[in-house]
């Protein structure tokens, strides 16, 4: 379980450094963002593979972001590209329609939700909120391991989603963001 939460680490921090940089919010070389790209698309497809409990929270996601056109910079193509790649190359097994569809309506609420946030749409406690991701995701994710007992589920997320929030911060204390 510790080498899960660790590659959802990993995939965490290397989606927000790709987001960062395609962005143009962080002062590094774009070219880097064609590497990282496909690392996150890797280390997800190997989350979703090795812990199917955490398969259709990874393919909700995906489709999330995929649906309110996220995936808008080709480093983010490269990483939905090598995510399906590795999801072929090292065995996925499908994932629970049901919780793949409440998490497609957490993610595509989260994503909208963050997207208003950002344009100033929705401003104060609710926007820090929406801005944090912690809205949506992680309450549907709290519940679906309270009602399976799987609370790998909750802990990937919460690892993910720490490594995001992290990686914002890091780059703003350590004067790397624009």
């Amino acid at each position: 379980m510790l080498v899960i939460l660790l590659a959802a680490l990993a995939a965490g921090f290397l989606t927000k450094f790709t987001d960062l940089i395609v962005d143009k919010d962080i002062k590094a070389d774009k070219r880097i963002a064609y590497v990282t790209g496909p690392l996150y698309g890797l280390a997800i497809a190997y989350v979703m593979t090795t812990e199917p409990s955490l398969a259709p929270l990874g393919v909700a996601l995906t489709l999330a972001v995929i649906i309110t056109r996220k995936i808008d910079r080709l480093p983010h193509t490269l990483g939905i590209a090598a995510l399906a790649a590795g999801l072929v190359a090292m065995g996925f097994h499908g994932a629970d329609v049901l919780q793949v569809a409440v998490f497609l309506l957490a993610g595509i609420g989260d994503e909208i939700g963050n997207s208003l946030a950002d344009k100033g749409k929705i401003k104060g406690i609710p926007a820090k909120l929406l801005k944090s991701r912690l809205m949506f995701i992680e309450p549907v994710a709290f519940a679906v391991s309270l009602l399976t007992g799987q609370w790998i589920i909750f802990s990937g997320i919460v690892c993910f989603d720490a490594a995001y929030q992290m990686t914002t911060r890091f780059a703003r204390k350590s004067k790397q963001l624009k």
